[in-house]
Parts: structure tokens; C-alpha cells; sequence
């Protein structure tokens, strides 16, 4: 990033990077926990990027602001099964250094 800045690369450019990097950093968590847990997720439900990453203004120093949404017509199991999901996805952003989001 300190090469980036210094090349002169904009500050919006900058942070829509730091976006799509991160982006790219949740898609392969999800892959590699339902590959290491063999999970067959519900096909209707999507994972959704708020905040300053959804805006696209994300910068280094960044904490989870994530959701799930699902179809009205998931049966108990495969809801508790998102639930497990979400739960090991926050776990794993923990992991690699993304904070999770302080209560409110």
C-alpha cells in the first residue's frame, strides 16, 4: 500500500482495492469452510458486505459488517445450518486478522 501511495495512486482508488480484496479474501473463506466442513449449503440464501467495505471505502484497519439473508421457505435444519455457517465464517475472519464488529 506504502508503494501504491507513494506511485500516487488516489485515495478512492486505494480503498475500492482494499474492497476487492477483501472481498476476494470472504469468497475464498466461504469456499474453503464448505469444502473442510463438506457443507452443502441452502441455494437460497446470500451472504451481504455492509458497510464501509459494501460502500466500497474500506481501509486497512476495518471490522466485520456482515449479514445473511435467506429464502422464506428454509426448513429449521438448513437455517440452523447458516447459523453454524455464519458463525464459522466470523470465526475464520477473526483468524486471519478482521475483527468482529463491537455490540450494539
Amino acid at each position: 500500500m506504502v508503494h501504491l501511495i507513494e506511485a500516487g495512486v488516489k485515495t478512492r482508488d486505494l480503498v475500492r482495492l482494499i474492497s476487492n480484496i477483501h472481498d476476494a479474501v470472504i469468497l475464498r473463506a466461504i469456499e474453503l469452510l464448505k469444502r473442510e466442513r463438506r457443507w452443502t449449503l441452502p441455494k437460497d440464501f446470500a451472504v451481504l458486505v455492509l458497510g464501509s467495505e459494501g460502500r466500497m471505502e474500506q481501509t486497512l484497519s476495518t471490522d466485520q459488517d456482515n449479514a445473511i439473508v435467506y429464502g422464506d421457505d428454509l426448513g429449521a435444519g438448513e437455517i440452523e445450518l447458516l447459523k453454524e455457517f455464519s458463525e464459522a465464517l466470523i470465526d475464520c475472519l477473526i483468524a486471519i486478522g478482521c475483527r468482529s464488529a463491537p455490540a450494539e
